[in-house]
């Protein structure tokens, strides 16, 4: 196929005021003079160019893995093309609204453009008639374009968010370096990784064409982003987007450490905001509302907070201090049954940040208690150098504990319990197998690991809890026969299923369970946030293999044969940690190498 020396353009068409635009029309392809004849069907159907080459295009299989193959062209008559007349472009608003699919796929409705509708799962009206913009190349279309039909729907995992679907592209429109960013995330979504048998996780993602093309147009965006910041002319709003982009494709490349590293930085820079008490994120007259975009990047941060505290957390007590106390009259305030799951994860996600603040204030605020208490040294590999960390329900805030904290202690608790009980209700409702179901399943199943968090931190064995712990295994198990657990290559921007199940994996000593939830994240594969569910298993996996060298014939495991995690050593070009673990005992240390 050839193509004139014209640009492939995309056209975002205007709309009347209030209009709103379903997704599968955002972007109107137009490609200048082609000669689709002897195109292959994927690239016929993305409009650009085809080597020709039979019976598999070559383009195809060197940028994207597969080809399709050809249709038999179907040509016209010369007269019936010369009756047609010259081809004029049919205006915008003539067009009839495409059909959405409802959750029952069996059915679909026509959307009208009626303002009641939730304007977050469409493009919503750009601030100008009519824009095009130029592709550069084939390559940078097909990217962008992976971006907005597969990458975007699956970034919110089973969380719908208009972050991803609608606010950045449309934000794209009007600044280069989001444009880029996408673009390389579309580009590197779907290089894959390859598994191995012998390793315990992966040899990393496959190294192709499309991987390279991926990292130029990262390094692209970054430079796009420092000249952004520097001039100063966009304000904060621009500055925390390319935060989250940048965590964005670090994360999704594997540099987990980077992608942490660059979000504790851009957490702070909002939390700096928000103790200014700014009325609104600043901000050139945006896409849409500045209170609409601003809820979206508030959410995101708050999740990333939850994020860097579930991971590793470098900051000080005063910070924890500052923070434990967020939105009080809101919590005393908590409705007694929620009506959405909406509602419902609003909540729950202020009682964890709420809870996990006060764990980390009290743990850091008392240095004595050190000696006590059981931490995990971690190289990062990146320029915060070692930090130590309490691990999850290791803390073991002592009986000495002043009275005023664990009367503190005993109302975060309260509020997790109030959490569960208004809860009930929305969650007995839901439809099993349902999109809606596995998200509720999947909250619920982060209230239940928080709660055992809290009060195995305090008194509690963990023992008492393995029916918890089935309970949320057969759970986790239909949770991931959604389909959005099918993908080889899923990666998810915030917390899902993965930290309940590694937690799970270290909690619980009953074999058979254990062995049931490292099987299940080998199975999902995903990589969520910052975790990698292979690398989870590998380590949980290794430990649990260590510790059952002193099982009895009972399954039980005696406290000074378990093991803790005692030291961390990443090294971030290799991708590599070595894991250093030490029993409670007798202060054995053994180490492995874990690779991704």
């Amino acid at each position: 196929m050839t193509l004139h020396n014209r640009s492939i353009e995309v056209v975002l068409e205007s709309q009347k005021p209030g209009q709103v635009v379903p997704r599968a029309s955002m972007l109107s392809v137009i490609v200048l003079q082609p000669k689709l004849a002897n195109t292959s069907v994927r690239n016929r159907e993305r409009r650009v160019k085809c080597d020709e080459t039979k019976p598999s295009c070559l383009r195809c299989l060197k940028f994207w893995g597969r080809c399709e193959g050809y249709v038999i062209p179907c040509y016209r008559s010369q007269r019936s093309r010369n009756k047609a007349g010259p081809w004029t472009a049919r205006d915008p608003a003539s067009r009839p609204l495409l059909p959405l699919l409802t959750n029952d796929a069996s059915t679909t409705q026509v959307l009208q453009p009626t303002p009641e509708r939730n304007l977050g799962r469409y493009l919503q009206v750009l601030p100008r008639s009519i824009t095009t913009e130029s592709f550069r190349s084939q390559d940078h279309y097909q990217s962008f374009s992976h971006f907005i039909e597969s990458t975007s729907h699956s970034l919110p995992g089973l969380f719908p968010t208009s972050l991803w679907e609608t606010i950045l592209p449309q934000a794209s429109h009007r600044t280069p370096f989001i444009r880029t960013a996408l673009t390389a995330i579309g580009a590197l979504s779907g290089c894959g990784r390859k598994f191995q048998e012998d390793k315990y996780a992966t040899s990393g993602i496959v190294i192709s064409p499309r991987y390279h093309f991926a990292l130029t147009q990262y390094g692209i965006a970054v430079s796009q982003m420092r000249e952004n910041l520097v001039a100063g002319e966009k304000g904060l709003n621009d500055a925390l987007i390319a935060c989250l982009l940048v965590v964005c494709f670090e994360s999704l490349q594997g540099n987990y450490f980077h992608a942490w590293s660059h979000m504790v930085s851009g957490h702070k820079i909002f939390k700096d905001w928000q103790d200014a008490k700014n009325p609104y994120l600043t901000t050139e007259a945006a896409l849409q509302s500045s209170a609409a975009v601003e809820k979206e990047i508030i959410n995101m941060f708050k999740r990333m907070d939850l994020q860097i505290m579930n991971w590793i957390d470098p900051r000080p007590a005063s910070v924890h201090l500052e923070m434990m106390n967020e939105d009080e009259k809101m919590v005393q305030d908590m409705p007694d049954v929620f009506t959405s799951l909406q509602e419902s994860r609003t909540y729950l996600e202020l009682i964890q940040r709420r809870t996990s603040h006060f764990i980390a204030s009290t743990t850091k605020s008392y240095p004595q208690l050190d000696n006590n208490t059981r931490m995990t040294r971690v190289d990062t590999g990146t320029e915060t150098g070692t930090v130590k960390v309490h691990p999850e329900s290791e803390t073991g805030l002592p009986s000495s504990l002043p009275q005023a904290q664990r009367i503190e202690f005993a109302s975060y608790l309260k509020e997790m319990t109030r959490w569960l009980d208004a809860y009930a209700p929305l969650y007995d409702c839901q439809e099993e197998g349902s999109r809606r179901w596995a998200a509720a399943a999947l909250l619920h199943i982060e209230a239940l690991t928080h709660r055992v968090m809290l009060l195995s931190s305090f008194s509690n064995s963990l023992d008492s809890f393995v029916s918890t712990f089935r309970y949320m295994i057969d759970t986790a198990e239909k949770i991931t026969d959604d389909p959005l657990f099918a993908q080889d290559d899923l990666y998810t921007f915030d917390i899902g299923i993965v930290n309940p199940l590694r937690l799970v994996a270290k909690w619980c000593r009953e074999p058979i369970i254990r062995r049931r939830c490292i099987a299940l994240m080998r199975r999902a594969k995903c990589k969520e946030g910052l975790w990698d569910a292979l690398c989870m298993a590998a380590v949980n996996e290794w430990i649990m293999g260590i510790e059952e060298e002193s099982m009895d014939e009972n399954g039980y495991i005696p406290e000074g044969a378990r093991c803790r995690v005692a030291d961390l050593k990443v090294d971030t070009w290799r991708r590599s940690l070595v894991c250093k673990c030490e029993k409670i005992g007798t202060q054995e240390r053994r180490s492995t190498t874990i690779e991704w």
